[in-house]
């Protein structure tokens, strides 16, 4: 599976489910269509190459990619400079840099007519962990776009991991409801349409939520709880789109008032290590593991 999606709206803007391939072909065939001159788009270590670079830089679109330290020559460079260096979680580095393509992406560049060379800048990170993180971008201004910037922006990436974890977990994307292709492929665009439809339908309880938590000065901010949203969303979806004796703006309140109930606090900086399962803890999880469903 892989999924286009607006980290600032929090919205699926594509969505596919194939046979397995690697990660930049579903960019290449799907996303790239949904893709306009000027956006920026975020990538992660699966996509530290250059044929995904000079194809984002070939149409005009801007980039921020996280890079393998053993993908480029520079990053290589950069991550093994920074082992006697103090951690300080700041900037370390910022170079520009002219990647060229490899005898390996010839082919692939000369067939699709994208550029054989394109210049970018290398940014160095050090994590408050302790962790090296190099970050590849076409954005050259360091005045207009400080390499501070540019790790932040990468930082928002985390709420595609978050979406992925709604599917997963609250929507369960894989308990499919039939072992047919076609109904494989419904029960996959459905649950991404209503995973958009909650988030479009949840904005105005968010907001409503911070003005009260501001008016409130209370120490922390609170978000709406998905899980919650889910099944309110779940139990009207009906009405939302079938009922027509019922009012819209009513339904529409009643949502928000109910997606209001018991908000999850938001916990700044919070880093949780992320613990890889076994093999055995994961069939165990799947085969024995209860879960509430809607």
């Amino acid at each position: 599976m892989s999924c286009l999606y607006d980290i600032l709206n929090d919205l699926a803007i594509s969505a596919s489910l194939k046979e397995k391939t690697a990660e930049k072909k579903f960019l290449f065939k799907e996303h790239s269509n949904y893709l306009k001159e000027g956006d920026i788009i975020t990538l992660d270590r699966a996509y530290g190459d250059f044929s995904v670079i000079s194809f984002l830089a070939s149409n005009a679109i801007n980039f921020v990619i996280r890079a393998s330290k053993n993908s480029f020559s520079a990053a290589r460079k950069l991550s093994s400079a920074m082992k006697n260096d103090p951690v300080d979680g700041g900037i370390t580095d910022d170079i520009l840099i002219k990647l060229e393509q490899s005898s390996r992406q010839k082919e692939f560049i000369r067939q699709k007519g994208l550029l054989e060379e394109v210049r970018v800048r290398f940014i160095r990170l050090v994590l408050p962990n302790g962790d090296v993180e190099i970050l590849i971008t076409n954005l050259l201004d360091s005045q207009e776009f400080p390499a501070s910037d540019i790790g932040e922006i990468y930082r928002l990436r985390w709420c595609v991991e978050t979406f992925f974890d709604r599917l997963k977990n609250i929507f369960e994307l894989q308990r499919f409801s039939a072992k047919l292709l076609n109904s494989i492929l419904q029960d996959f665009h459905g649950i991404v349409f209503l995973t958009t439809l909650e988030s479009l339908l949840s904005k105005r309880a968010e907001e409503e939520i911070e003005i009260e938590c501001r008016t409130a000065n209370r120490k922390h901010f609170y978000k709406v709880n998905h899980s919650i949203s889910l099944c309110v969303l779940l139990n009207r979806i009906v009405e939302l789109f079938f009922n027509k004796n019922c009012s819209l703006m009513d339904l529409l309140d009643e949502l928000t008032f109910l997606f209001k109930k018991n908000p999850v606090i938001i916990r700044k900086d919070r880093m949780t290590p992320r613990v890889k399962p076994t093999s055995s803890q994961k069939l165990w999880f799947y085969k024995y593991k209860k879960k509430v469903i809607a």
